[in-house]
């Protein structure tokens, strides 16, 4: 699947973790908050959030 307009990186990135074709490898809600948790408080150099 394609990245949609205008989502950065890190947050395509967690997506596709989230939506990954075996259950077994997905995320798991908490790493889901503690990345986002990360990425709000750290965004990376370079992506613009909304």
């Amino acid at each position: 699947m394609p990245a949609p307009q205008g989502i950065p990186d890190s947050v395509y990135q967690l997506m596709l973790k989230c939506w990954d074709a075996n259950p077994s490898t997905r995320i798991t809600f908490q790493e889901v908050f503690k990345t986002l948790k990360n990425l709000t408080e750290h965004p990376p150099k370079g992506e613009t959030w909304s």
